[in-house]
């Protein structure tokens, strides 16, 4: 099942990716509208091809991401915008694939 739910979020997690390295280079900021638009396009997408089960693993997805790049944020590695898109790159990944994202090198 977790394949399968993968393979059904990765053209719009990398058209999101994508869209999220475009901005930043080009501003060098992550504005919160686009962060949160696509926090609630995962968690919808989540909810929609798993039910309530695939909504609680896109918030626990959201939450390890947004841990997993705090601590860099808080020593002045990281900007927040970055930490925010981890976030909602981790509603489409689930909390294990959200720190699998964050640590690929």
């Amino acid at each position: 099942m977790l394949q399968q739910h993968l393979s059904g979020t990765t053209a719009p997690l990398m058209v999101l990716a994508g869209v999220f390295a475009i901005v930043d280079l080009r501003t060098h900021r992550i504005p919160n509208a686009l962060t949160v638009s696509a926090a609630v396009v995962g968690l919808v997408w989540s909810l929609w091809a798993n039910g309530s089960s695939g909504a609680l693993a896109s918030c626990a997805g959201l939450l390890s991401g947004l841990g997993v790049l705090l601590p860099f944020y808080l020593a002045g590695g990281l900007g927040a915008g970055d930490v925010k898109a981890m976030a909602a790159i981790g509603t489409f990944l689930g909390p294990k694939g959200a720190v699998l994202a964050a640590a690929w090198p």
